[in-house]
């Protein structure tokens, strides 16, 4: 009004005070910054195209005013600028503001663009946007220049907010409506990427490394996608805290699995080994569990498993299982028992550490889940029950218990075995989708039964893997309508 111009509100960053070198960088202090890092870099690089257009007008003075608002003169100290990326991020931006890049114009930051083949996403559009604001600026005159530059001096403002803690700035973050399309996956990583590693190079490969495992899918170059990851943590997270995870609280119980594993872990265990040794198995074995094409190959990336009777009676468990687990909604909570048990034939990622689980032992654990899995399936128990009956034969597991030569545990009782046997017999399985899909299952899991029986009478059990050079027997079936 009045003629006069009125001030930039560029709202509220947030920051969270780091630890400052004073020995090294004299009186100041370091801050991450959870909100507000576009906002601070684009003034920055704006700030940065201004300096080089001064140059141009042989302003010397402006020049040098600039110069030290993005890179702080140090007496007796040295030199720090301004803002910083992660060390993967930071080399366009570093470059730009120490003025290190030589008769920059708009064919230059073409060319480097193109050579520039391994550059990451955030330094190419550092380099674009800066060769913008640069060659706006160049056809100012340098009266327009000035202008600007006291503009943004003194008209531009932003309130600075200084929590303590990381938690708490991200609440205020969330509170501001900002971050919520974010999933608790994704505060995960940040927390195994960044919080739990201290290396900066680890850190960056754990990002990549996640990011790589979190791309579309692809299971046989190892990638999963997001939603795999995620439901391979949920199910990690409550075998290892015993726990139904409500849907709120999905962070808390990652991080809580995180800390109880780092805290047992018998050697130095942060963010990096976590993801190796934790997520990474978690998720590919969960991955090959569930996709179409390695339902009955669940094991075959166990070379114990591509053959024999034992590996193919695995084989067809899974493959019943993974039908009932992937179309029955009663069902779904025996994946977190299915998991542990691909994971200790391994020996890497499960709770029993790097000790492996015989094949003989997973076939006979898996017999007991392929009896709850009908019994919820048929029953349809309430949630409660079933994550109890989960976590008892959990127990089981890790006590290594031989379960055949305890007559006192069967994963259903001698009622509900009634009861099951009844609903076998009374059951509608034509009446509901679901019911279809049971029968189905059911039927698959007889047949593959029936076959290797006969094989076996025959002294050559077939391999159901999938494997190149394998048969597979398929009978037609006859489906309740």
């Amino acid at each position: 009004a009045g003629g006069q111009e009125s001030d930039y509100e560029l709202s509220q960053i947030v920051i969270v005070p780091m630890e400052w070198d004073q020995e090294r960088f004299g009186l100041g202090q370091k801050y991450d910054v959870h909100d507000g890092q576009q906002r601070l870099v684009t003034l920055c690089l704006m700030l940065a195209a201004l300096r080089e257009s001064f140059k141009g007008d042989d302003d010397k003075g402006t020049v040098t005013e600039l110069t030290n608002m993005l890179n702080p003169p140090k007496v007796r100290k040295d030199d720090i600028l301004r803002i910083q990326l992660r060390s993967r991020d930071n080399e366009m931006l570093t470059r730009v503001l120490k003025a290190e890049m030589d008769n920059v114009d708009e064919s230059s930051i073409g060319k480097e663009l193109r050579n520039a083949k391994t550059m990451s996403p955030a330094n190419r559009h550092i380099l674009e946007n800066y060769g913008r604001f640069l060659f706006r600026v160049r056809s100012f005159t340098s009266e327009e220049r000035v202008t600007l530059l006291d503009y943004l001096s003194m008209r531009v403002h932003m309130l600075v907010c200084v929590p303590d803690t990381p938690s708490i700035a991200r609440n205020i973050v969330m509170s501001q409506g900002k971050g919520m399309d974010n999933e608790p996956i994704d505060d995960f990583k940040g927390l195994i990427c960044f919080r739990y590693t201290s290396n900066e190079d680890d850190m960056q490969e754990t990002f990549d490394n996640w990011d790589k495992l979190a791309a579309t899918p692809d299971i046989e170059n190892n990638i999963v996608g997001r939603d795999v990851i995620t439901a391979a943590c949920l199910l990690r997270a409550s075998a290892v805290l015993r726990s139904k995870i409500g849907k709120n609280d999905h962070i808390f119980a990652f991080e809580a699995w995180l800390r109880q594993e780092i805290a047992g872990a018998t050697t130095k265990t942060d963010g990096k080994d976590f993801f190796a040794n934790y997520i990474e198995p978690a998720s590919l074995a969960l991955g090959r569990y569930r996709d179409l094409n390695h339902s009955e190959k669940a094991f075959s990336f166990s070379a114990r498993a591509r053959a024999g009777k034992v590996g193919t009676m695995i084989a067809m468990r899974l493959t019943f299982l993974r039908a009932l687990t992937s179309s029955v909604g009663a069902t779904k909570e025996l994946e977190i028992v299915i998991l542990e048990l691909l994971l200790r034939s391994t020996g890497k990622g499960g709770s029993g550490g790097e000790k492996r689980m015989t094949l003989e032992q997973v076939d006979k654990y898996l017999n007991h889940v392929e009896r709850l899995a009908l019994w919820m399936a048929l029953t349809k128990p309430p949630a409660s029950k079933r994550y109890l009956r989960c976590f008892e034969l959990l127990e089981k597991i890790e006590a290594d218990e031989n379960l055949d030569d305890d007559i006192n545990y069967s994963s259903i009782s001698d009622e509900e075995q009634v009861n099951l046997r009844e609903g076998l017999v009374s059951f509608d399985f034509g009446l509901t989708p679901t019911g279809r899909k049971i029968a189905t299952a059911l039927l698959e899991r007889l047949n593959s039964y029936t076959l290797f029986g006969d094989a076996d009478d025959q002294e050559a059990a077939p391999s159901l893997s999938g494997n190149t050079g394998t048969v597979q027997l398929h009978v037609e079936h006859i489906l309740p309508v």
